[in-house]
């Protein structure tokens, strides 16, 4: 699902289940043309912005993949306004969340990040 937070901010405040997305296994293809109009409409207005992604993996793997990495790297590209990506992994066996974030430089590796709930 997709993660979104305060504009301006580095917050990740709400979630929203992208019920329609392609998934399977392995991958994870959002609902762009929803989500698009969604941010538009609804969630700008609500003073919200897109953060990233929340997406699960098998088999215990708590690492962003090469394929999830080039994708969030593209996302990245062509929304220069975004310095950052956030995109936990959901462990589903243990339901155990592993929080990364992928900074806009290329050349910087995907950062742990510590998650806080409140």
């Amino acid at each position: 699902g997709i993660l979104l937070g305060p504009i301006g901010s580095m917050d990740v405040t709400d979630f929203y289940y992208d019920r329609k997305a392609s998934c399977s296994g392995a991958t994870y293809s959002p609902d762009c043309d929803t989500l698009r109009h969604l941010l538009r409409t609804e969630w700008r207005e609500q003073g919200l912005d897109f953060k990233g992604f929340a997406h699960s993996h098998p088999n215990h793997f708590a690492r962003l993949s090469p394929g999830d990495l080039r994708y969030i790297r593209r996302l990245l590209a062509i929304n220069p306004e975004d310095d950052y990506f956030v995109a936990p992994i959901v462990i589903p066996p243990e339901f155990r969340l592993v929080p990364w974030m992928v900074l806009r430089d290329p050349q910087c590796p995907p950062v742990p990040c510590v998650l806080q709930v409140i």
